[in-house]
C-alpha cells in the first residue's frame, strides 16, 4: 500500500502479527505510524520475530496501541496516508468486523485525500463466492481499487484509494523510485503482480455479495463447509477465477458452493 502513495507520512497498521507488514510500511519513509492490535500477547511477542520485523515497535516513530482496530478508528482523530491490515482469517470469530462495509467506511473517514488502504485476501482459505464478496465490499467503499497478487505467497491484496483521482490508480508505483532497503521483488515483478484493474475488479466483484455487520457473511459455518469441499484446490481455483476476469467479461461459469 505504501508504494502506491506519493509521499506517505502517517501510517496505520491494524493487526500486528509477526510485524513484517508493519516493518515494510515503516520502510516506505513514515514520519509517524500507529500499530493497533487487540491482543497484548501479540505485541509482547514481537521481539521473538525480530528477523521479520527488525524491531519496528522500538522505533520512536511508532506508537503501539492495544485496542480493537475498529474501536481505534471510531475514537481517534488521526488521519492517515496509508492504512494496512492483515487480520486473522475472515471466517474466524469476530473477523467479519474487519471486512464489512461499515468497517471500510470508518477507515475511509480516517484517510487523507489520496490515501491508500490495503486489505489481505487469503485465497487459500476463502471459498470463491466469499473471495468475490470481499472484493465487492471493498470496492463499494473504495471504487478506485485494484487487486494485487503476491507472486510468491499467492495471497491477494486489495488496494484502494480514498476518493477518485485524475489518473488510473496503480498505473504508477511511486515507492519504486524511493530509496530504501532492497525489495524482494523488482519493479517489473511488482507491476506484473497487479492482476485486476478497477474495471476487472468490478467484473469480479459482481458475483459477490456486500458483506455487512448485519449479514455476517464471512461468519457462517458454510464457509468452513466450502473449505472442506474445495480443500487444497481453493487457492488455485480462486487464482484461476481472477485470471478469467482480467480482460474478458465472458468469464464462463463460476463453481458454486456445495
Amino acid at each position: 500500500g505504501g508504494m502506491l502513495h506519493t509521499v506517505p507520512k502517517d501510517g496505520l497498521v491494524i493487526c500486528f502479527g509477526t510485524g513484517q507488514t508493519a516493518n515494510a510500511l515503516r520502510q516506505e519513509g513514515m514520519v509517524a505510524m500507529d500499530v493497533v492490535d487487540l491482543s497484548p500477547a501479540v505485541i509482547s511477542m514481537a521481539s521473538h520475530f525480530s528477523a521479520y520485523n527488525q524491531g519496528v515497535l522500538d522505533d520512536p516513530r511508532v506508537s503501539t496501541i492495544v485496542m480493537d482496530g475498529r474501536a481505534w478508528l471510531r475514537r481517534t482523530d488521526r488521519r492517515y496516508d496509508v492504512i494496512t491490515l492483515e487480520p486473522m482469517p475472515p471466517n474466524f470469530a469476530g473477523v467479519n468486523a474487519l471486512y464489512s462495509e461499515e468497517f471500510y467506511r470508518l477507515a475511509s473517514a480516517r484517510l487523507n485525500p489520496g490515501g491508500v488502504i490495503a486489505q489481505w485476501v487469503p485465497y487459500h482459505i476463502l471459498p470463491p463466492r466469499h473471495a468475490m464478496s470481499v472484493a465487492a465490499t471493498f470496492q463499494a467503499v473504495f471504487p478506485d481499487s485494484v487487486l494485487w497478487v503476491d507472486p510468491q505467497g499467492k495471497t491477494g491484496i486489495l488496494l484502494g484509494r480514498h476518493g477518485e483521482g485524475d489518473t488510473n490508480f496503480a498505473s504508477a508505483w511511486p515507492g519504486l523510485q524511493r530509496p530504501g532497503p532492497p525489495r524482494s521483488l523488482d519493479a517489473a515483478a511488482v507491476r506484473k503482480a497487479l492482476r485486476l484493474d478497477v474495471e476487472g475488479l468490478k467484473r469480479y466483484g459482481r458475483l459477490g455479495t456486500v458483506i455487512t455487520d448485519d449479514n455476517q457473511l464471512l461468519s457462517y459455518g458454510r464457509a468452513r463447509q466450502d473449505q472442506a469441499q474445495f480443500g487444497q484446490d481453493m487457492g488455485a481455483l480462486n487464482l484461476d477465477l481472477v485470471e478469467r476476469f482480467r480482460e474478458d467479461p465472458s468469464h464462463g461459469p463460476v463453481p458454486a458452493s456445495p
